[in-house]
């Protein structure tokens, strides 16, 4: 996308076109150097909190470990 700020306008967008009572939180990490953001938005009239939690516990350990493995490692079939 290249202007990180556009992310951020993006999440906002997506979240003023959903009715504030069914908003259950959102998460988005930009992160340097081009990676991949983080971008949550989680719709859900219970809005449950230890979900919200959670999931965003969740995605940002599967990013991370991502992110590791594809540092450790860049070329898999080199030894």
């Amino acid at each position: 996308m290249g202007d990180p700020a556009l992310y951020f306008e993006a999440m906002a967008a997506r979240i003023r076109s959903n009715t504030p009572k069914d908003f259950a939180g959102a998460l988005l990490v930009v992160p340097p150097g081009g990676e991949e953001p983080i971008e949550l938005l989680m719709i859900d009239p219970k809005q449950d909190l230890a979900h919200f939690w959670a999931t965003i516990h969740s995605k940002v350990q599967v990013s991370a470990q991502e992110f590791q493995q594809r540092h450790q490692n860049p070329d898999p079939f080199r030894r």
